[in-house]
């Protein structure tokens, strides 16, 4: 009984795992549909758009603070304490608050920054190659994984991340030879999609500032969990549904000190956006308050699955899924526009199923090299049963003891 009892807690996790990281890629592609329809106007009334990515930055992650009022619920009544106690004793652990405020703001900068470098690369480059720059925040996440966190990798670990990388790169190059194609036939067509770059300069900064975003992405998703490992309470490694609780409230509480520092610091950046002239800060028009609102609840969705997922899995397995958002985005937009589906093709499908395979592989963790030994050992087998046959010894086959009689 105790036995199909853990094996029913590994199958309830595992479906957890799942469907954390499904959560997080539908509401990855969710946000970026609602951040180009704000952008580009289509979503927006009367097709005005607001083209204002950094104030949107600010606006969106100041909805983290959403989490604080559950965060209050949960301590009051199931913890039966106040939620200042929680907050300077409890949720810092033995790191410190201090600490731990100085950390969230460290990754509220990470954010700010990155959202910035992302957005200036999409002025310069397409949506497509900016997708294909951008997955190289798998690279980046598995490099700092094993430098700061010393993650090693076990065989079967090692080769669904080989299969997973190669998934990777069949998703996201054929959309890029397909945009490269694009891209040389609107330099012929006098296109004007990439005025706000020089056009000799446009695909390096573009390029740059994708890859310096893909990088801090990287650094995000292990910087979220170290904050979470040195402030984690030694008494709660296991992963019973109590402690999975705790860590959602956890996550929620980093969240909302995020979102808290956001708020902080992210008002004197908007500032200086506007006085060097890279956005003009003013407010929004009442007639898009709605649409922003509901893109910054789903940004606040994309950000707690992330981070869920985070805990739940690993920054490697958040990493290397990301590519998935390629083939889901084409179904989306397929499903809403009639669009084609030729960018993925065969390949994609392909390396959606490798990446699939790749992290059932690094979650499952099978023996391989139990699994290699046995092949092995059935194949000597195998060669010593051959051999034994055509030397015509048959008391000595697979060592049975019999005696052939003659009568």
């Amino acid at each position: 009984m105790a036995n199909e009892s853990s094996l029913g807690n590994v199958r309830v996790s595992a479906l957890l795992d799942v469907l954390s990281i499904c959560l997080y890629l539908i509401l990855w592609v969710a946000n970026g549909e609602l951040l180009q329809g704000i952008a580009s106007g289509t979503l927006c009334p009367q097709g005005i758009a607001y083209d204002k990515p950094a104030f949107l930055t600010w606006f969106d992650y100041n909805f983290l603070l959403l989490g604080l009022p559950i965060v209050w619920a949960d301590t009051r009544f199931r913890r039966g304490q106040g939620l200042t106690k929680y907050l300077t004793n409890i949720w810092p652990g033995s790191f410190g608050f201090c600490r731990s405020i100085a950390a969230c703001a460290a990754i509220s900068c990470l954010l700010i920054a990155l959202n910035i470098l992302f957005v200036i690369g999409l002025e310069c480059v397409s949506v497509a190659t900016s997708n294909a720059i951008y997955q190289l925040q798998t690279a980046f996440t598995i490099g700092l994984c094993v430098w700061i966190l010393g993650d090693k990798f076990s065989l079967s670990e090692g080769v669904g991340l080989a299969a997973s990388l190669i998934g990777v790169a069949l998703i996201v190059l054929p959309p890029l030879v397909n945009d490269e194609n694009v891209e040389k036939a609107t330099e012929e067509g006098g296109d004007d999609r990439k005025q706000s770059c020089p056009s000799h300069h446009a695909a390096f900064l573009g390029s740059f500032a994708m890859l310096g975003s893909a990088a801090l992405w990287g650094g995000y998703q292990v910087a979220w969990r170290v904050l979470s490992e040195v402030r984690e309470n030694p008494e709660s490694q296991h992963r019973s549904t109590h402690s999975r609780l705790d860590g959602f409230m956890d996550t929620l509480t980093t969240l909302a000190m995020v979102g808290a520092c956001n708020l902080t610091l992210g008002l004197p950046v908007l500032i200086l956006i506007d006085y060097f002239g890279f956005e003009t800060f003013y407010p929004p028009p009442q007639s898009h308050k709605g649409i922003l609102i509901v893109n910054a609840l789903v940004e606040y969705g994309f950000d707690v699955s992330c981070a869920v997922a985070i805990y739940m899995t690993s920054p490697i397995i958040t990493a290397v899924t990301a590519p998935l958002t390629i083939p889901i985005s084409l179904l989306w937009d397929h499903a809403l526009y009639k669009s084609s589906l030729s960018e993925v093709g065969w390949w994609g499908l392909i390396g959606t199923a490798l990446v699939l395979a790749g992290v059932m592989m690094m979650e499952t963790k099978p023996d391989l090299s139990k699994i290699t030994l046995a092949r092995w050992q059935q194949r000597e087998k195998t060669a010593l049963l051959e051999t034994e046959m055509q030397g015509g010894n048959y008391a000595q086959f697979s060592g049975l003891n019999f005696e052939p009689s003659f009568v």
